[in-house]
C-alpha cells in the first residue's frame, strides 16, 4: 500500500481548500449557476497563485482590525520572540526526523488554512451585512424594516437561497471559530518548534542563540524591566529591556556554556540570577 505523501496532503489543506471555499461564497456573485463548475476548476488550478496574496491580505487585515489585531499581534510577538532563541535552519534540517518536520510542516498548513478560510468568512459575512442594511435603508416604513431584513435571500452555490440574517449568524459562527483555530495551529507551532528545540539542545548546546526568559515581581510578569549579562568579573556583556509580555531576549554566543549572572532591575527592585554552563539558556529572574 502506497502511503500518501504529507506534502500533497498538506499542500491541499494549505493551498487549495481555502481557494475553493471562497469560490463557493461568492461564485453566487457573478456566476451562473450551470457554470459553476468551471469556477471551482479554475479555483483548484491557481489556488496555488492566488494562495499568497490572499493570504496577506488576511495577515494585514488581522494586524489593523480592531477586536481581532490585538490577539494576532500578541501572537506574533510571541512567535518573534521565540524565534530569536534558535538556529532554525540547523534545527530544522540537520536535527528533526522526518515525523517531526511533517508534523511542522501539516500545523503550518492547518494555521494557514484556517487564517485564509476564516478571512473569507469574515468577508462573506460582511457581504450579507452589507446585503441586510442596504434593503432596510430603501425601505420607506419603519413597520417594515424587520419584515424587510428577514425576506432579504443570500444565494448559495447549487442554485439555492437561505435568508441572510441566517447567513450572517452561520457566518459569524464559522468565522470566529476558524479564527481562533488560526491562533490555536499558530501558537502550537511556535510552542512545538521550541518543545523540539529543547529536546535536541540537551545534545547539541549550539542551536540556543542566546539567553531568554521572563521577570516576575509578586507573581507578576514585569514590562519595562532592564535586564543584563553580568559577567564573573563583573563586565557588562550585552542589555536589553523586557516587553509588554515581561519577555526578554539577549543575543549571547554559546549562551549553553556561559558562565556569569543576570540582573534585572525596575522601579527600585532588582533581581540576580546565577548562570553556571546551564544547557537550556531559559531564566526566571524574580525582583525584590
Amino acid at each position: 500500500m502506497v502511503k500518501p505523501s504529507p506534502f500533497t496532503f498538506r499542500d491541499t489543506i494549505q493551498y487549495i481548500f481555502p481557494v475553493l471555499l471562497g469560490a463557493a461564497l461568492f461564485s453566487p456573485y457573478f456566476a451562473a449557476v450551470e457554470r459553476l463548475e468551471f469556477i471551482f476548476l479554475a479555483a483548484a488550478l491557481f489556488s496555488y497563485v492566488l494562495y499568497t496574496p490572499l493570504n496577506g491580505l488576511a495577515r494585514l487585515v488581522y494586524r489593523t482590525v480592531p477586536g481581532l489585531r490585538t490577539p494576532v499581534r500578541k501572537l506574533q510577538a510571541k512567535q518573534k520572540w521565540s524565534a530569536q532563541h534558535w538556529d532554525y535552519d540547523r534545527l530544522f534540517y540537520q536535527k528533526l526526523d522526518e515525523k517531526e518536520r511533517e508534523y511542522l510542516y501539516l500545523t503550518a498548513g492547518y494555521a494557514d488554512f484556517h487564517r485564509t478560510s476564516s478571512f473569507f468568512l469574515l468577508c462573506f459575512t460582511l457581504a450579507q451585512v452589507g446585503e441586510v442594511i442596504g434593503a432596510v435603508t430603501r425601505n420607506s416604513g419603519p413597520r417594515g424594516t424587520v419584515r424587510q431584513a428577514w425576506i432579504v435571500r443570500t444565494e448559495m452555490v447549487g442554485g439555492w437561497d437561505i435568508p441572510a440574517s441566517i447567513a450572517i449568524l452561520a457566518g459569524a459562527i464559522l468565522f470566529w471559530t476558524s479564527f481562533n483555530d488560526y491562533l490555536s495551529e499558530a501558537d502550537d507551532l511556535a510552542n512545538t518548534y521550541t518543545r523540539f528545540a529543547q529536546k535536541y539542545q540537551e545534545a547539541d548546546p549550539g542551536l540556543a542563540q542566546g539567553m531568554w526568559g521572563w521577570v516576575r515581581m509578586q507573581d507578576a510578569l514585569v514590562s519595562g524591566a532592564t535586564v543584563r549579562f553580568i559577567s564573573p568579573g563583573g563586565t557588562l556583556l550585552c542589555e536589553c529591556r523586557t516587553d509588554a509580555e515581561g519577555r526578554f531576549q539577549l543575543t549571547v554566543p554559546d549562551a549553553g556554556s556561559a558562565i556569569g549572572y543576570l540582573q534585572a532591575e525596575y522601579g527600585g527592585h532588582e533581581g540576580v540570577t546565577a548562570i553556571a554552563n546551564q544547557t537550556l539558556p531559559q531564566y526566571t529572574i524574580e525582583l525584590k
